[in-house]
């Protein structure tokens, strides 16, 4: 009866452990995907801002202060693709999902609306 109840638990986390590393096959996916987005974002940024000033003074002002929005949507996906960059880092080490300041678990909730969060809702509030 032993052996019976042996097998039984041992099956239920097996069980747990391939649910386990389906979940996380998914957050990595969809962190992958952040990742190829944010990058080809910043490279359609780069191009645009790497186009030459027209010779028309007037043109100039348009083209500086479009610049100036290219480098701030630069800024954010640099910034963005960085969480995810350490995102998946902290996937691969075991430590995704664990708030970094109080070190108690995010709720799922929060990690499937921003898969890149390392605070917790309390302490991303403070």
């Amino acid at each position: 009866m032993n052996q019976k109840n042996t097998r039984s638990s041992k099956s239920t986390t097996d069980s747990q452990d391939t649910t386990t590393v389906s979940a996380d096959e998914e957050i990595l996916r969809k962190l992958t995907s952040q990742r190829v987005e944010f990058t080809q974002r910043l490279q359609a940024i780069k191009k645009d801002a790497g186009t030459g000033l027209n010779a028309d003074s007037a043109e100039q002002v348009v083209e500086l202060e479009n610049a100036d929005v290219l480098n701030e949507l630069a800024r954010e996906a640099e910034e963005e693709l960085g969480k995810v960059n350490d995102a998946i880092a902290r996937l691969k080490s075991g430590l995704y999902g664990v708030c970094v300041t109080c070190e108690e678990p995010i709720p799922k909730s929060r990690l499937s609306a921003y898969p890149a969060a390392v605070d917790c809702v309390g302490c991303a509030d403070t």
